[in-house]
């Protein structure tokens, strides 16, 4: 007898944070990432984000805290994928969202600066090449 695996479906979402030319997503891009989320989220995919700009520091997207309640709302998004900062930096928050921002290469001290980022059914993994760490991104809320 042979069983279905069950299968984690993914998104990848790509937002310009450049509205206006002030580092910000705006409305029409923030309602068209709810509408994404939300259909995502009851078909129960993850969703994988990519922009410029961060979720959080002194470079963040200027309208973040909405984009992030928008995020919060659904639950389904596993990683927010950023540059801007060339230092590069990873937080993951209370509710699971992991918040990379990856090392920029025109600062490298290596040759280069990128990542492979390989998707799996509970986690990312992310190889690291030159000053990019690598890393495992446990889907879900982090241990205490």
């Amino acid at each position: 007898k042979q069983t279905l695996r069950s299968r984690t479906l993914y998104r990848i979402s790509s937002v310009n944070g450049m509205n206006a030319g002030e580092g910000a997503l705006g409305t029409r891009q923030i309602n068209w990432l709810c509408a994404l989320l939300r259909q995502a989220a009851e078909r129960r995919e993850k969703v994988i984000c990519f922009c410029h700009f961060p979720l959080t520091g002194r470079a963040a997207l200027i309208d973040a805290q909405e984009v992030i309640r928008t995020m919060s709302k659904t639950g389904c998004v596993a990683a927010w994928f950023a540059g801007h900062i060339h230092t590069g930096g990873h937080l993951v928050t209370n509710d699971g969202l992991h918040q990379i921002t990856l090392h920029g290469m025109v600062e490298s001290s290596a040759r280069n600066a990128y990542a492979l980022i390989e998707i799996r059914p509970d986690r990312l993994l992310e190889t690291g090449i030159g000053d990019e760490p690598s890393r495992e991104l446990p889907f879900g809320k982090p241990a205490k």
